[in-house]
């Protein structure tokens, strides 16, 4: 019987780590909270009564020898871009499957391009869970089934609350590197 840990949650102390923390509590999963802060991780492991684990992605061994007790790492430190790898890289060695938040497509093409690593490995990959992507693809199926004629579809966002400081990282990298279209 497989004694790992179900989820280590990386970037736990971040807004949108904090939210996740809290919907998993809600759904009866309790996650081990994982940062680079102890101090904020030992407060919001104190406020939710949860285990932390301080990690730091740069040492590669102490990242392989944690990831190895848990089955899923649910990585939330954004910009993912600066992340993934180091954290990929570790759970290839581990076994442990991979999912991250944010939706870096820049990180979608780099994941996509490791899929037989990863197979190879054992390991599922699940790049940008959170919901961002979701409404977009939700809204193309509709439109599609809809207007079966319609040739193009555009969409944008347009944020009405302030950003957390990591989605204002990961957004201002989006920036810099132009539009990026999906599709086929």
């Amino acid at each position: 019987m497989d004694q790992r840990k179900p989820v280590l949650l990386y970037g736990a102390t971040g807004y949108t780590g904090e939210g996740i923390a809290n919907f998993l509590l809600k759904a009866g999963i309790r996650p081990v909270l994982a940062g680079r802060n102890r101090q904020k991780l030992e407060a919001l492991g104190k406020q939710l009564a949860l285990e932390y684990e301080v990690l730091d992605i740069h040492d590669f061994e102490q990242a392989r020898r944690m990831l190895g007790g848990y089955g899923v790492l649910l990585n939330s430190a954004g910009p993912i871009d600066h992340t993934s790898a180091r954290l990929l890289d570790a759970c290839m060695h581990t076994g442990t499957h991979y999912l991250d938040v944010p939706p870096e497509i820049k990180v979608y093409d780099y994941l996509l391009s490791r899929n037989q690593e990863a197979h190879d490995a054992g390991i599922m990959v699940m790049p940008g869970i959170g919901l961002d992507m979701v409404p977009a693809d939700c809204l193309a199926l509709l439109v599609k089934e809809r207007l079966p004629d319609a040739s193009a579809l555009h969409v944008a966002y347009k944020i009405e609350r302030s950003m957390s400081r990591g989605t204002m990282r990961s957004a201002q990298l989006a920036f810099g590197a132009g539009v990026f279209a999906r599709g086929q």
